[in-house]
């Protein structure tokens, strides 16, 4: 009876152990210079792991592309599927049918981590689960995230959904750079998602890390406790990725760690290097029964990004034009939570010298190639026309798709005096820049650290005319960042 009570004692030991080593190989960590892409620690970042709600990441950056190409809009109700409704928690509390506007399923999953919002808004692209998550395998395989697998929108553990630290730190980049104008949703540690308040999941790191706006936690059962987290100071942006976690606090502890760690080591000053563009072509085949797109091939490119013509809608499209009270409820909104953001990561501005908005990237020209500023909404245009079905023989186009409305804006820069703003502007104006020509001066007022600043600005733009105007001021040597429309 020893013998044998030993012999169990023994493979209980065993099994501990063994455990301990599988949860120990399942960790891994990665520390990237946002602003090269260069890595400066990692910790088994090849190693394919669960990446639970981190996959959210990817379905976010679908959508904001399905955004950019026209094909959805922020005001557009979506219709929940019964699959979306029935998802388990984390919930936003969706019900099969119900309408809701895409800004707020896109609040619900980037910030509440919600699981039926992700899958509301791939259901809807995608046309079902499993056509939604055809399209992020073909995202991630342009973005040469190689080692990655979806199976869902949300991250719930399904057999084959992996993903490594690596990945995962690249896919956070890609938000960073190629969707800088709805990055700050990441950094809002509660905001309305019209049927709730939805807090952030990250929010701790949030308010205690310097510099610290977003991006994405993540757990099940199998994955332990995942994030991907990024903060910035001064020009100085570090990314880092933690999979594996035992616990939340252990897991903030390591990710807070390895962002001082990027900082210490990292350059104070950097060239930028962007990622790839990547470029959308439609197939031209029949989009999946339900969707709000036609099937999509992705690829790289070293040329300027190209978009699909807008496609119509098959969704609910009531596209609402909001009345003026609700859009300045939204207009208050949107500004009270990115100026909150800005007080926790921006220093004070110099008198007079420009302070540019939360993340933008420094030099004229990287400002229109690579960064669109994390703007305040500025109008919500009456809906455009639907437009015709595409001829599949010219799917491509050149330029960046957009939504038509005179929603957008550039800002001059960030001033301490109201004068020097205003003088800015005046200056500008009656410069040669006939992008601006239609636009409306606006000096915005905002407090940062407790001090108040004044962002000059031109405001009731089109996308077009937004771009060209800093395209222009570039040349002149004038610093300009694009404003887009706000989440």
């Amino acid at each position: 009876m020893v013998q044998t009570l030993s012999r169990g004692v023994i493979l209980a030991v065993g099994l501990v152990f063994c455990a301990a080593v599988a949860q120990a190989q399942q960790h891994a960590a990665l520390v990237m210079d946002a602003r090269t892409g260069r890595i400066i620690h990692e910790e088994n970042a090849d190693t394919r792991v669960h990446p639970a709600s981190l996959t959210k990441m990817m379905t976010l950056y679908i959508v904001f592309d399905q955004i950019r190409q026209g094909r959805l809009s922020l005001d557009q109700k979506i219709t929940v599927s019964a699959n979306a409704a029935a998802q388990p928690p984390s919930r936003l509390g969706l019900k099969a049918g119900q309408k809701i506007e895409l800004r707020y399923l896109i609040r619900a999953a980037a910030i509440k981590s919600a699981n039926d919002a992700a899958t509301a808004m791939g259901d809807a692209i995608g046309g079902s689960e499993e056509g939604f998550a055809r399209m992020m395998n073909q995202y991630a395989r342009a973005m040469g995230l190689d080692s990655t697998s979806f199976k869902n929108a949300n991250g719930l553990t399904r057999p084959g959904h992996m993903s490594t630290a690596r990945d995962m730190a690249t896919l956070g980049r890609r938000l960073v750079y190629d969707f800088p104008q709805y990055y700050n949703i990441f950094g809002r540690t509660s905001t309305s998602a019209g049927i709730a308040t939805v807090r952030n999941t990250n929010r701790r790191v949030l308010e205690e890390y310097q510099g610290a706006d977003g991006i994405k936690t993540g757990y099940t059962k199998a994955a332990g406790f995942n994030v991907v987290s990024s903060a910035q100071r001064g020009d100085r942006r570090v990314i880092v990725a933690v999979l594996g976690g035992r616990s939340t606090a252990s897991r903030n502890a390591e990710a807070e760690r390895l962002m001082d760690l990027g900082f210490s080591r990292m350059p104070a000053t950097a060239r930028v290097v962007a990622p790839t563009p990547l470029r959308t072509v439609a197939v031209a085949s029949a989009a999946p029964r339900g969707s709000t797109a036609a099937p999509v091939v992705v690829a790289r490119t070293d040329g300027s990004i190209a978009s699909v013509r807008p496609m119509p809608r098959s969704l609910d499209s009531d596209a609402i034009s909001r009345n003026s009270a609700t859009i300045a409820a939204a207009i208050a909104e949107v500004n009270a939570e990115l100026t909150a953001q800005a007080a926790r990561n921006a220093p004070p501005a110099a008198e007079g010298r420009p302070m540019p908005r939360p993340g933008s990237v420094a030099g004229p020209v990287a400002a229109v190639k690579a960064v669109v500023g994390s703007a305040s909404t500025f109008a919500v245009a009456e809906p455009a026309a639907r437009p015709a079905p595409p001829d599949p023989a010219a799917l491509e186009v050149a330029s960046a798709g957009t939504t038509g409305g005179n929603d957008w804006g550039v800002q001059l820069g960030a001033y301490r005096a109201k004068g020097d703003a205003e003088r800015q502007l005046l200056t500008t104006a009656l410069q040669d820049v006939p992008e601006l020509a239609g636009g409306l001066r606006r000096v915005e007022a905002a407090k940062v650290r407790g001090v108040t600043v004044y962002r000059a600005q031109f405001v009731g733009l089109s996308q077009q005319d937004a771009l060209g105007a800093c395209a222009a001021l570039a040349r002149l040597q004038a610093a300009c960042l694009p404003l887009a429309p706000g989440i």
